[in-house]
């Protein structure tokens, strides 16, 4: 068996969840954020996100999706609050504090969401021709 194509598709989703907060700290009042800062919490939220997942399965094999997804998102909220509110900057140069880094993570999930939700759109559209 093959790694390439989870390499890939990992490396894919590191560069979405890089682009995806910037495009956050753009849209939020033209926050600074650092591309590094950007590509290194979008690596820590997949190793973050994916150590749930694996731990979820392990630990018991009776524990439903919605409480998994539940907790990932509490867990990414609380981490980009944190991470965001320290390293995030505002325009004048000051760190966003948590309440700011809340916001800058609820706007890049609600743009991931809707990627995904048009992705979803635009799968059942051309299947359906």
């Amino acid at each position: 068996m093959s790694f390439i194509p989870l390499i890939v598709l990992s490396l894919v989703a590191l560069a979405m969840y890089g682009l995806y907060f910037k495009l956050a700290a753009f849209v939020f009042k033209r926050t600074k954020l650092s591309w590094g800062h950007s590509f290194l919490f979008a690596f820590l939220l997949t190793v973050v996100v994916l150590g749930i997942r694996a731990n979820t399965v392990i630990a018991s094999g009776h524990v439903s999706g919605g409480v998994v997804s539940a907790v990932v998102v509490v867990v990414v909220l609380l981490l980009g609050s944190w991470y965001f509110g320290n390293f995030a900057r505002t325009s004048v140069g000051q760190p966003l504090g948590w309440a700011g880094g809340l916001v800058l993570t609820l706007i890049a999930l609600t743009l991931l969401i809707l990627t995904g939700l048009a992705l979803i759109f635009l799968n059942r559209v051309i299947g359906g021709l």
